[in-house]
């Protein structure tokens, strides 16, 4: 991989985290911690777009996916916050809500990459 792409995917990844810290500090969090849903859910439908299109629709921006599905994406993802979230509310004994956030999380991220693939193919 060479320095200029290196170099891509570390401000693709500034801007990555830049909008999860402005969705997480914007969108509250209630029953679930939504914003962590939103990234997530938002990112895996990116993911999904990106890949289709990068690999199948416009294969001469391949070597440019890291910065997307590497910098961007995976700065705006944030399993490591949504495993905390899931952690804590088991620590504070809000099983209901743990295994809740632990299924919809997983479920909508699943979701969102299917219909980023199929949407991508559509187009």
């Amino acid at each position: 991989m060479s320095w200029k792409i290196m170099i891509l995917i570390v401000c693709a990844g500034g801007f990555g985290t830049l909008l999860r810290c402005l969705a997480l500090k914007t969108i509250p969090a209630g029953l679930l911690p939504w914003g962590t849903l939103a990234v997530n859910g938002i990112g895996c439908f990116l993911a999904g777009v990106s890949f289709v299109l990068l690999r199948e629709r416009f294969p001469s921006f391949e070597p440019y996916a890291p910065l997307v599905l590497i910098g961007f994406l995976g700065a705006l993802t944030t399993f490591s916050t949504f495993a905390l979230e899931s952690a804590n509310l088991f620590l504070a004994g809000a099983y209901g809500r743990a295994v809740l956030n632990l299924l919809v999380q997983n479920g909508v991220g699943l979701a969102a990459v299917f219909c980023g693939l199929c949407a991508a193919r559509m187009v």
